[in-house]
């Protein structure tokens, strides 16, 4: 219990930091992948949800449940299929099919949880730890969001580390 809340409390923290240190990292080793920044940063967004159900899938082959990990990868799996096809096809370019790959790690999340908490709480607790684990990722995204628009410098270097500064000051307390 205590390893899951820290790894609940972990992951907004590395998600935000990949998200924030992206730009300056790519920029300097990759230069001619910078237009990439963006959807990059989304796809970070989904390793959230990607790491969170990591464990739950575990733990369902602990309790000998191995049958319930096939329509969970395949929900996810057909999810994110239909969603980025829906992506491509609208002509989304990069950042539309990361944000459907976004939005299908959420889902697959979902299905996980649902399928793997039941085990462990009641209805009450269950339903507490989704909404903490759902509100630390707005949380989180609504801090990078205002830390994008409202530190700007021209050094990249030093925008990477005053946002990064500020992201932690704001998130860790």
């Amino acid at each position: 219990e205590k390893a899951s809340q820290g790894f609940y409390n972990l992951m907004p923290v590395l998600v935000g930091l990949a998200w924030i240190g992206m730009p300056l990292f790519v920029t300097w080793l990759m230069p001619a992948y910078v237009e990439g920044i963006r959807p990059a940063q989304f796809l970070v967004l989904s390793s959230y949800f990607m790491a969170l159900a990591l464990p739950l899938g575990n733990f369902i082959i602990t309790l000998k449940r191995h049958w319930m990990m096939f329509p969970i990868t395949g929900g996810g799996l057909c999810v994110a299929v239909v969603l980025n096809f829906i992506a491509i096809r609208k002509g989304l370019g990069l950042p539309g099919i990361a944000c459907a790959t976004v939005l299908a790690a959420i889902f697959y999340f979902l299905y996980a949880y649902a399928m793997t908490e039941k085990y462990l709480k009641d209805n009450h607790v269950r339903l507490g730890l989704f909404g903490k684990i759902i509100f630390r990722f707005f949380f989180m995204l609504i801090i990078l969001w205002g830390i994008e628009k409202l530190i700007v410098f021209h050094s990249l270097f030093l925008k990477t580390f005053v946002q990064a500064s500020v992201f932690m000051l704001i998130y860790l307390p």
